[in-house]
């Protein structure tokens, strides 16, 4: 196995080699990155990167790979022009720490099509940044529930419901009080390629609601989502389903890009209006699994018809957490 991986590296730097550029010869990509504020706010004087494969230096295993960077400042009008030699004309670009004011963001990548005269075209593109303000983060009870991938939907075929404040399900299967969601778990399982199996997610009060929010989690601004929950839009049930039959692939409704945000105990007064209620957000897709297996990221803010969804991660209103539970991003 290992010659056949060494094999594998082997063809795979020839080819390099020979369609590609020497170090001293590569074409030069430029970009001009122009940095705005969520606000719309040209931000000024901040370093800013680009970046790109360099080299594959071999070595134990896989070796490693090389990556060139070079930074500048924004100007008076929030850009920054920066050239780089580049083998592939495969270009990233992101804003570099410590960034004060601002969420750190991951930035964009920018493929160039070809090399005329020593330079990737289309020459000098401007490209557009935009920083998420830093607003106002608060306390909030967040954490990765189930992160041990052991944790369980208690019983199949009933409605159970999960208390988001004590991060349990309601008695008698924990020690949760309020069943903020109400999970139930249709499952028919009859072997490791042969089961269909549905997820629904309930609520217990009218106006409670969950709705879909679509942001990659590993692409842009540290926060996710948006600074504030909307005030409409959420519907009363949620519905998921995976299956698969002898011979087929497994089918299972999820996005790369899934988040959502949701709205629990809400109180209405006598003509319909809401006088209180929770807000928050779940990061990614609600996994599950049609063993009954469930995990999910959420944040909840504790103050009734506050919609800010900010999180402090210095403020979680979750203590001693393991490393696996606690939650990094705002």
């Amino acid at each position: 196995m290992r010659t056949h991986n060494n094999a594998f590296i082997g063809l795979i730097c020839f080819l390099i080699a020979t369609v590609s550029f020497s170090e001293s010869e590569r074409p030069v990509s430029q970009i001009t990155i122009h940095v705005r504020a969520d606000d719309g706010i040209m931000v000024t004087g901040i370093v800013v990167g680009v970046g790109t494969f360099w080299k594959h230096v071999p070595g134990e295993g896989f070796g490693r790979d090389e990556h060139k960077t070079v930074t500048g400042k924004t100007d008076a009008n929030g850009f920054v022009t920066l050239s780089i030699p580049s083998l592939t004309g495969d270009v990233g670009f992101s804003p570099h720490l410590p960034l004060s004011g601002f969420y750190w963001d991951r930035g964009d990548r920018i493929k160039f099509t070809n090399a005329v005269a020593g330079k990737w075209q289309p020459w000098n593109p401007t490209v557009e940044l935009q920083l998420k303000r830093i607003g106002n983060p608060i306390p909030m009870y967040a954490k990765k529930y189930g992160e041990r991938k052991t944790v369980k939907i208690p019983e199949i075929g009933k409605a159970i419901g999960f208390d988001l404040m004590q991060s349990d399900w309601v008695a008698p299967y924990g020690s949760g009080e309020t069943a903020d969601f109400i999970f139930k778990l249709d499952s028919r399982v009859t072997g490791d390629k042969d089961f269909d199996a549905t997820l629904s997610v309930a609520f217990s009060n009218v106006g409670d609601g969950i709705q879909s929010v679509y942001a990659l989690p590993f692409k842009g601004s540290q926060l996710r989502l948006s600074r504030k929950a909307p005030a409409d839009g959420y519907e009363d049930n949620l519905v998921r389903r995976t299956h698969c039959s002898p011979g087929e692939q497994i089918y299972r409704e999820n996005r790369e890009d899934q988040n959502y945000v949701f709205r629990v105990r809400t109180k209405k007064d006598d003509k319909g209006n809401i006088v209180s209620a929770l807000y928050g957000k779940i990061h990614g897709e609600i996994g599950w699994w049609q063993n009954s297996v469930i995990r999910f990221t959420y944040y909840l803010n504790p103050t009734p018809n506050d919609r800010n969804l900010e999180f402090d991660p210095n403020k979680n209103l979750f203590k001693n957490l393991s490393p696996l539970e606690k939650v990094s991003e705002p």
